[in-house]
């Protein structure tokens, strides 16, 4: 183990690659242990269950391998290129991650089973909503929190289809789904409003 990484992030990223490489339901709390390196009483002292355990590590690492890389949107100045550089990050993210959308649904199935309201969920979503719906309307586009939901909507939808149908990556072309995406949601406005102005 590396002695900078905490037994608790440890355990985290040991939980988020056991998930996404298997599933939520297959792996066990010992399979977790072995593989972390670490005591059941490690583990209980941070997590109170493996769905605590689960939800914990799926929020943070993707806290910090995208919601991090995002955050390096804020220096680009045109709005409509950082619209792109989310798209292209969201859809190579979606194809080269086919098991993380199959982990977040297991994850919300295992929450509603335990009577949870989902609320951890709409904030995370709400987060980027708020985000892209204030680029979208940086770039003039007509209701854009409207279309900041459908735009992840999309993104989501790219995401079932490598999680869920064999070879759906392969058959996708990441290049010309990008160029499409931002044309739908930022392009045709981009367009409209330079020829306004020109």
């Amino acid at each position: 183990m590396n002695p900078s990484v905490s037994k608790r992030d440890q355990i985290l990223r040991t939980a988020f690659e056991l998930f996404t490489s298997s599933s939520y339901h297959t792996v066990s709390i010992d399979d977790i242990l072995g593989k972390a390196g670490a005591s059941k009483g490690a583990l209980f002292h941070h997590f109170s269950n493996k769905y605590e355990l689960a939800s914990e590590s799926f929020l943070k690492i993707l806290d910090e391998e995208w919601i991090g890389r995002l955050s390096d949107l804020e220096s680009v100045a045109n709005p409509a290129v950082r619209i792109q550089k989310f798209i292209d990050f969201s859809v190579d993210m979606a194809i080269d991650n086919p098991k993380l959308m199959r982990f977040a649904l297991e994850l919300m199935e295992e929450g509603e089973k335990r009577g949870e309201d989902g609320e951890q969920w709409r904030d995370f979503l709400d987060h980027f909503v708020k985000m892209l719906g204030a680029m979208l309307a940086e770039c003039n586009v007509p209701n854009p929190y409207i279309k900041a939901e459908l735009l992840l909507a999309s993104l989501d939808a790219i995401s079932l289809q490598t999680a869920f149908f064999k070879g759906a990556e392969a058959a996708l072309e990441p290049a010309l789904l990008k160029t499409e995406i931002f044309e739908v949601f930022v392009g045709n406005y981009t367009q409209r409003s330079k020829g306004e102005h020109e």
